[in-house]
């Protein structure tokens, strides 16, 4: 949050009091991130050109979508890599033979019906920067939360995003805070890093930014998915380190909502819990068949992949160690 501060430091009504040393490391940072924006941006308008001239359908979500929509300036929040989201398994293929055309480079992820919804892929281009992106079918690989939300919903409800080009679209901001909050939760057995601190001031930022009717929508999506306990999680914690202001009236509206949902942020404690609300979640007897299978049982190449292997008579070895440490690790 460097560069951040840096911007927050030098347009305060108000000289802030700080070590000139400290004062020098993030005006340097700031320079840098400045610096890797623009190439960022250049690289983002190219690619989104060419995704748009096959016709293309797909929403900037997440980081990106809010540098350009809800920080002053882009390179204020900062990202490793840019999530775009795609209608269906057959335009994000269709986006990977585009971007591999360019030199992208794509790495080793699950591939299924139930799984690996995303795959991250990426191309140096030029020395010391590299340019990342993250290509979803659902906004992410939980799929009790990835099916609450048709592509056609969120693309009729999208803003454009003329910065990155004149096709390009993101996220509304009401359900921009509804992922933010989801996202949160995701990450919570990933070792605490579920309150990162720029992930929590997006959403301050998302809050303060909406009108009577936003908050308004906002509670209505949160009650119909079910999600009213997930949002409430993510407020509170934003309220905590940024005092951010919920209108009493619709903190209400949540809290008694909240209470009626099966589903309950604070079971969500490791992977297992995750995959198992996944799985319980997962309608059908075969599709839960099929769902372990993809799990436990990847493809080929997914196999020789990850575990760099030159002959298949190894195969089912390696798919005993992969069980055996899968077992291990979600336990």
């Amino acid at each position: 949050m460097l560069p951040l501060l840096h911007g927050l430091i030098s347009n305060a009504p108000e000289p802030i009091d700080c070590p000139d040393e400290f004062l020098e490391q993030i005006k340097h940072k700031n320079r840098q991130s400045a610096a890797v924006e623009l190439r960022r941006h250049h690289e983002l308008e190219y690619i989104f050109g060419l995704l748009s001239a096959e016709n293309l359908r797909f929403l900037i979500m997440k980081g990106s979508m809010l540098a350009h929509t809800l920080y002053s300036q882009p390179h204020f929040r900062e990202r490793f890599d840019t999530d775009v989201l795609f209608p269906d398994k057959q335009s994000s293929d269709k986006a990977w033979e585009i971007l591999q055309n360019e030199g992208y480079e794509r790495r080793n992820t699950l591939d299924g019906e139930f799984v690996g919804y995303q795959f991250g892929c990426g191309r140096e281009l030029s020395k010391g920067f590299y340019s990342a992106l993250d290509i979803h079918r659902k906004l992410n690989d939980i799929g009790f939360f990835a099916n609450m939300f048709e592509f056609d919903e969120l693309f009729q409800q999208s803003i454009p995003i003329p910065q990155l080009g004149p096709d390009t679209r993101g996220f509304n901001p009401v359900y921009a805070l509804l992922l933010a909050c989801i996202h949160r939760i995701i990450n919570i057995p990933l070792g605490g890093d579920h309150n990162r601190l720029i992930w929590i001031y997006d959403m301050h930022l998302l809050c303060n930014s909406f009108t009577e009717q936003q908050w308004q929508t906002f509670c209505t999506l949160a009650t119909e998915k079910q999600l009213t306990g997930v949002c409430l999680d993510g407020l509170y914690v934003s309220e905590q380190f940024f005092d951010t202001q919920i209108p009493p009236e619709h903190r209400a509206n949540l809290i008694s909502s909240a209470k009626k949902e099966r589903f309950s942020p604070h079971k969500i404690k490791t992977r297992r819990d995750l995959y198992q609300l996944d799985f319980i979640n997962n309608k059908g007897f075969i599709n839960k068949i099929r769902q372990l299978k993809e799990h436990l049982f990847p493809s080929t190449e997914f196999m020789m992949n990850k575990y760099q292997l030159k002959s298949k008579l190894l195969l089912p070895y390696y798919y005993v160690i992969r069980i055996v440490r899968g077992l291990k690790k979600y336990s």
